[in-house]
């Protein structure tokens, strides 16, 4: 078998998803040749999406939900093993279990439901008046995934105190993306990991332990409601629920800029004032 480099540089989002088949539901991911503390959650949770894909054999089944955990960090200078497990196969429904592996441990769980389509009742929450325009805002250039995303966060001062405390982050897809629905779908995944955890300090803005504090994503849930067009800009609005016992819980909600939900999320996060 071809030995790949370990690792790509400068990746499109589109290498970063073509993940390797090596045996029957035995995938191989890679990481972006850049120095990080750890692999980037999103990019493991949206290699895991596409490796549960690649073995959905329902007819037209597309995935409307996720439930990954991040067990530990991931060593961005190694591949990344994924071994689906086919937990059901039901005309309806079908349900895949992904463990990331690294060095011979688990470092990444998802749990992934997918169904097949069908018609039914329509509602949503609409979007909140934030009166905003993301052009107007400047990019995140400090960011690690500035070169797959273009993400704009509103400034704090600009979120209206009846609010309350929140996160609001306006983002786009740099390359031009292909219209699939499977594609889309590992894509938002990969961008719903950013913002998360900055949301959970919110709260706490002031507060002098925020300047020590170590962080990281423990779960995270996505539920996919509609398939829209990621290099268009949309809107992650993120509101923190609960810090305590040294975690915290947020919730978001991705609308395309035409109001369009795509996207519900939900994050528990570390948020642990650090020890020495």
């Amino acid at each position: 078998m071809e030995q790949l480099p370990p690792t790509l540089h400068d990746p499109t989002l589109a290498e970063l998803l073509d993940i390797e088949k090596l045996e029957e539901d035995i995938f191989r991911g890679r990481s972006p040749d850049q120095e990080r503390l750890r692999v980037f959650g999103g990019q493991v949770a949206a290699q895991a999406v596409r490796a549960a894909q690649d073995t959905i054999t329902g007819e037209g089944h597309v995935l409307h939900s996720s439930h990954a955990y991040f067990l530990r960090a991931g060593d961005f200078r190694v591949p990344i093993l994924y071994r689906v497990d086919r937990i059901r196969d039901g005309r309806t429904f079908s349900t895949r279990r992904v463990v990331a592996i690294q060095h011979g441990e688990a470092i990444f769980n998802l749990e992934a439901s997918f169904q097949r389509p069908e018609p039914g009742l329509v509602h949503q929450v609409e979007m909140v008046e934030h009166g905003t325009d993301p052009d107007d805002l400047e990019p995140d250039e400090f960011s690690s995934l500035s070169h797959l995303l273009d993400s704009r966060q509103v400034p704090p001062s600009m979120i209206p105190a009846e609010v309350g405390p929140a996160r609001w982050i306006w983002f786009r897809f740099r390359e031009d993306l292909p219209e699939d629905r499977e594609f889309l779908a590992a894509a938002l995944t990969y961008a719903s990991d950013h913002g998360p955890i900055g949301a959970l300090r919110r709260p706490h803005m002031g507060d002098p332990r925020l300047d020590r504090l170590m962080a990281a994503s423990l779960d995270h849930l996505i539920w996919y409601h509609r398939t829209t067009d990621l290099n268009s800009w949309h809107f992650f609005d993120l509101r923190p629920v609960s810090t305590s016992a040294a975690r915290g819980l947020a919730r978001g909600l991705i609308h395309s800029a035409e109001g369009i939900l795509a996207a519900s999320v939900a994050q528990e996060g570390l948020i642990r004032p650090w020890r020495d």
